[in-house]
């Protein structure tokens, strides 16, 4: 495979997973702008597969179009759908130069999540555990056993890591008790759900496949639900909205130099308006208004596959076929005798007319027309956009007297 091949199957892999991506991400917001808040957990799995899913099913499309190939063929033998783009009217460069955009880009952004992962576990590298009496006070809190909570001096916000809550040293002096429950309770449920393992897989779809924009509406939305939901676990622990809404306030106070790379993991400081959107939403909610919906696992499934063999077998498709990029041979013969023809990336580039090889003056293509001028007629041929021919059959060769 030549590097212009594979730079344009990058390229047709990258318009298809575009087109899926707008189809199900578009769905997605419209699915869930007006779902209430209990409804969260379903709008966040909605959103979840409506980030991942394209990938696959653009892959998949990809990989069923590139098992068509051609080497050589007779005439009506070339068949495949659909059809390839033109690429004799592409340049190489363009091919070449749109796939080094996307790798270079890609590679700058997952290197910016890696230099701020990298910083955070920094950050946090001096550490000392809870003290007891405040593990004691938090040990209603569900799954909190299970869990590693500890103290970071230089940390401006609490969040949490797989398995582990970080809380920076002053919440101890300017929290309550009911204030720190509800913290470590909204903490506790980024570590039940997995959120950061979610957080960096949407960062890493996000920063790799940047030229979506949809992308970084879904990864904002889903940092939103994940908050979101887990004020209301905050909530339920705590049996009263006013422990947590005065921490948000009191965290939404605390400015960090570094506060940027928190924007990775899950945590409770988030932008200003996320926040008074937060404490709105958490003490204008009623119980009732907070009761969850939940998502069953097994329906769940069945529609992330039913919503992907959709989009395989139904959504449109950028594709750039091995025959493209092939040089093959048409075998082709009428009244007049045989001939054949060689075609590379839709350009005629040899012919012969009854075993006879032509040269390339005798070859005159015109776009998709073309012309075989030999010693005795001239045979006028048509390119199909599939990669065949059409023709109008010659007469017979009378033979000489």
């Amino acid at each position: 495979m030549s590097v212009e091949h594979a730079a344009a199957l990058v390229c047709a892999w990258l318009a298809t997973y575009f087109i899926h991506s707008t189809l199900l991400l578009g769905g997605a917001w419209i699915a869930t702008v007006k779902l209430p808040p209990c409804w969260d957990r379903i709008s966040e799995s909605i959103w979840r597969a409506a980030l991942g899913l394209p990938i696959v099913t653009a892959l998949a499309q990809q990989l069923f179009s590139a098992s068509l190939n051609i080497g050589s063929a007779t005439v009506g033998g070339i068949g495949y759908t659909p059809q390839p783009l033109t690429t004799s009217q592409v340049p190489e460069p363009v091919w070449i130069g749109v796939a080094i955009i996307w790798i270079v880009g890609a590679a700058l952004g997952l290197g910016q999540l890696y230099v701020c992962h990298r910083a955070l576990r920094f950050q946090i590298e001096n550490k000392t555990p809870l003290l007891s009496h405040w593990l004691d006070l938090l040990a209603p809190i569900d799954g909190i056993k299970r869990t590693r909570v500890s103290l970071v001096q230089d940390l401006a916000i609490p969040f949490a890591l797989s398995g582990e809550i970080c809380l920076p040293a002053w919440v101890v002096d300017r929290l309550n008790a009911e204030e720190l429950r509800a913290v470590v309770a909204h903490e506790a449920a980024h570590v039940r759900r997995h959120d950061a393992f979610w957080r960096s897989a949407s960062s890493v779809i996000v920063r790799s496949l940047f030229f979506q924009p949809l992308n970084w509406i879904a990864g904002d939305k889903l940092r939103e639900l994940s908050e979101c939901i887990c004020d209301d676990e905050a909530v339920a622990a705590t049996k009263s909205p006013i422990p947590l809404a005065a921490a948000l306030e009191t965290v939404a106070t605390r400015v960090h130099r570094r506060r940027v790379h928190l924007a990775y993991a899950p945590a409770m400081g988030a932008p200003v308006s996320l926040t008074l959107r937060r404490v709105g939403r958490i003490l204008s909610n009623s119980p009732d208004a907070r009761r969850r919906v939940e998502v069953r696992r097994l329906p769940l499934a069945g529609a992330l596959v039913t919503a992907a063999a959709l989009a395989v077998l139904f959504a449109p498709r950028v594709t750039l076929p091995s025959l493209a990029f092939l040089r093959y041979t048409i075998n082709a013969e009428d009244p007049a005798g045989p001939f054949t023809l060689t075609v590379e990336k839709g350009r005629v580039v040899g012919a012969s007319i009854a075993g006879r090889q032509l040269q390339p003056r005798q070859v005159r293509q015109n776009g998709p027309s073309l012309e075989l001028v030999d010693r005795a007629s001239v045979l006028s041929l048509r390119m199909t956009p599939e990669g065949g021919i059409r023709w109008n059959a010659r007469k017979p060769i009378a033979p000489p007297m």
